[in-house]
């Protein structure tokens, strides 16, 4: 687990560089609004509702102990979009493209 200032978040490895190649894919259609040096991959656990001081949320993160997990199958990519500037504001699911092929067999990444 790690944070972001507005957000804490578990890392997400990608050895085999699927999420890069899908990203690079994207950016042929779309450009970012905020397109930073780096990308982590991660999932989001949610939004902090108030200021913590960093130095407390560090010492509640290193307390974490991680788990193993099992590899995660991805049936669906869904394009979604949210006002930049307002981190609260309404999320809102764009398109949703199925990644099951005709045998709806799920393709792993």
């Amino acid at each position: 687990m790690d944070s972001f200032a507005s957000a804490p978040y578990i890392t997400v490895e990608d050895p085999g560089g699927s999420l890069k190649k899908i990203r690079s894919i994207l950016a042929t259609i779309s450009k970012e609004d905020n397109q930073a040096d780096y990308y982590r991959p991660h999932i989001t656990l949610g939004l902090y509702q108030e200021a913590f001081e960093m130095q407390r949320v560090a010492h509640h993160l290193q307390e974490f102990h991680p788990v193993s997990t099992r590899q995660l199958s991805v049936t669906e990519l869904a394009f979604c979009a949210y006002e930049t500037s307002d981190m609260q504001g309404p999320f809102i699911v764009m398109e949703r493209v199925a990644l099951a092929g005709s045998d709806q067999r799920e393709k792993d990444f």
